[in-house]
C-alpha cells in the first residue's frame, strides 16, 4: 500500500498489486510492503521469496533507508523554495533603542524609541558597519563625540520581506546625563533574523549545505542527551510524562 496521509484512510484504488490510498491525516505518508507483518500464504497469490521479510538483511536496510532519504530530500526541496523566495536566514545583531531622552541629541535626529540600529559610520567610511560588536559601537560613538555620525535604523526586524531603513545623522554629545550616553538613549542589544538574497544558480548547493548542518546539528544534538542521560542527570528542557503533564496543567491553569 502507497499512502499519501495518515490513517484513517479517505480513498483508495488498487492498481496491480499496489493500493494506491489517501490519508486523512496531511502530516506525511507511508509505504506498506508485503511482508512486513504476518503471512496468510493461503490467502495470498504473491509468492513467499517476493515479500520483506523473505530478503536478506542488506535489501531490507536499502529499503528503509529510503524514507530517510526522501525526507532529507524533501527538506532540501523545501528550504530550496525559502531560499529561492525569501533568501537564506542569517542572524544579526542589532543596537535597540530602548527610549530616548527628550531633547537629547537622538531627539532632533529622529531616533525614535523601539527602533534598531543595524548599521552606523561616520563621513570617512563607505560602508555602515554591522553592530555584531556591542563594545565596538559604544567605542565608536565615544570617539566620535560632537562629530557627526550616521546612523541606519529599521523600525522593525521581523519581517521577510525586507527591511524598511532609514539613515539619520546625530552629533554625540560630549557630556550628557549620567547613564544615558552621548547620544541621551538607553539601548539593548538584539538577535534578529536577516534574510540574504541567493543567486538562483547557487541556490541548490546553499540547500544541501544548510540541510547537511541541520543534520549536523541533530545528530550533536541527540549524541549529548544520551551522554547526558547516561551520566544520570536529566538536559534542561527534557520532560518526561511528568513533565509534560505539568505543562499542560499550567497552560489550562493561565
Amino acid at each position: 500500500q502507497f499512502s499519501i496521509g495518515l490513517p484513517p484512510k479517505l480513498f483508495g484504488k488498487k492498481i496491480g498489486e499496489t493500493e494506491y490510498a489517501i490519508g486523512a491525516l496531511p502530516i506525511g505518508g507511508y509505504v506498506k510492503l508485503y511482508g512486513e507483518d504476518e503471512i496468510d500464504e493461503e490467502d495470498n497469490d504473491i509468492p513467499l521469496e517476493r515479500a520483506f521479510s523473505s530478503k536478506s538483511p542488506l535489501i531490507k536496510l536499502t529499503v528503509l533507508s529510503g524514507g530517510v532519504f526522501m525526507n532529507f530530500l524533501v527538506g532540501i526541496l523545501l528550504i530550496m523554495v525559502v531560499f529561492a523566495f525569501a533568501g537564506q536566514p542569517v542572524e544579526r545583531y542589532a543596537i535597540s533603542i530602548d527610549s530616548v531622552v527628550e531633547d537629547s541629541p537622538s531627539a532632533p535626529a529622529g531616533i525614535e524609541s523601539g527602533s534598531f540600529i543595524i548599521g552606523y559610520k561616520d563621513a570617512t567610511q563607505e560602508n555602515f558597519q554591522d553592530p555584531n560588536d556591542f563594545e565596538a559601537f559604544v567605542g565608536f560613538i565615544n570617539s566620535h563625540l560632537d562629530k557627526t555620525v550616521e546612523l541606519q535604523l529599521a523600525s522593525d526586524l521581523n519581517t521577510m520581506d525586507g527591511l524598511d531603513l532609514e539613515t539619520v545623522t546625530a552629533s554625540p554629545a560630549v557630556v550628557y546625563e549620567e547613564g544615558r550616553g552621548s547620544l541621551g538613549v538607553e539601548i539593548g542589544w538584539y538577535l534578529y533574523t536577516d534574510f540574504k538574497p541567493v543567486p538562483w544558480l547557487s541556490i541548490p548547493g546553499e540547500a544541501v549545505k544548510e540541510s547537511v548542518d541541520l543534520v549536523k546539528l541533530m545528530v550533536v544534538g541527540v549524541k549529548d542527551l544520551i551522554t547526558e542521560l547516561v551520566r544520570g542527570s536529566v538536559p534542561e528542557g527534557v520532560a518526561g510524562a511528568l513533565g509534560v503533564a505539568v505543562v499542560f496543567q499550567d497552560i489550562f491553569e493561565q
